[in-house]
């Protein structure tokens, strides 16, 4: 049942657009990484098509699953992806076992969203112009404000200050999978249901800016039968975000991130003076 006019339009567009993605195949671009559970598993194939059926199509696809797999999922087995049951590790299973196993760069995507069909190439375009960095398509830009007040990045410079956002779709090069593999499990007690967090801190730890791949790319429209079942108004609505980063910010985190304001604003006066 729709809550308004408006929001049974934007599902019918979605599932319009659902329908014109193109057979699911891998190809060879980088490896793509999504987690699910429990009733998401039941919807998290409208993402998998999407990135299966894009322009560029990654060269592996992995999902991680902390239970047994829906055979909606185990579907794409046919095309070569991979559906790994994994111990469970929340919103943390994508990055976390993917290190474990592998040490090549990868990419992150969400299970709720429909993506639009460039977009590994936009990713691909990106890096190659910066591949040493993070880059996102959407990020936020980290402010002493509540995190809700976070503004989105309006530039492409790499900077410590720009935090990626997982919903837009993230490249971790390979020195960010190092950090990884060797991090502790304090995600699991400090910020158990914010990946995006853990990752800035483990990204500021080991010296790894983050870079917006392109600017003004919109929001990935929700998956049919998503909306409502994730962690954004519990995190972002409700201030949870505000207290899983104070649980995990650090001394050295706050030093890096005042000299980058530092930086940004030496860089600023030279470019206007």
């Amino acid at each position: 049942m729709y809550s308004s006019f408006a929001d049974a339009r934007a599902d019918l567009y979605t599932r319009w657009l659902l329908s014109k993605v193109a057979k699911p195949s891998l190809g060879d671009g980088p490896t793509v990484v999504m987690t699910t559970h429990a009733t998401r598993m039941l919807t998290a194939h409208h993402s998998i098509r999407c990135i299966l059926g894009g322009t560029v199509r990654p060269g592996r696809f992995i999902v991680y699953v902390p239970s047994a797999p829906t055979p909606n999922l185990l579907a794409f087995k046919d095309v070569g992806a991979e559906i790994v049951q994994c111990d469970p590790k929340g919103v943390h299973d994508k990055w976390y076992h993917y290190s474990q196993q592998n040490s090549e760069p990868f990419v992150t995507v969400d299970d709720d969203f429909v993506y639009p069909p460039d977009l590994l190439a936009t990713i691909c375009a990106a890096v190659a112009c910066a591949p040493t960095f993070i880059t996102a398509m959407r990020a936020r830009y980290v402010q002493q404000s509540h995190y809700a007040q976070w503004p989105l990045a309006d530039n492409t410079q790499p900077s410590h200050l720009h935090m990626a956002l997982g919903c837009g779709g993230v490249y971790y090069p390979e020195q960010m999978v190092t950090a990884m593999k060797w991090s502790r499990t304090d995600f699991l007690k400090l910020c158990p249901k914010a990946d995006d967090l853990w990752l800035k801190r483990l990204a500021i730890e080991a010296g790894i800016r983050v870079r917006l791949g392109v600017l003004n790319r919109p929001l990935p429209l929700l998956s049919p039968g998503t909306p409502g079942t994730g962690l954004w108004h519990e995190n972002v609505t409700n201030g949870k975000n505000d207290e899983q980063w104070g649980a995990l910010l650090t001394d050295t985190m706050r030093e890096v991130l005042l000299r980058e304001v530092d930086n940004h604003y030496e860089a600023t006066r030279h470019k206007k003076g």
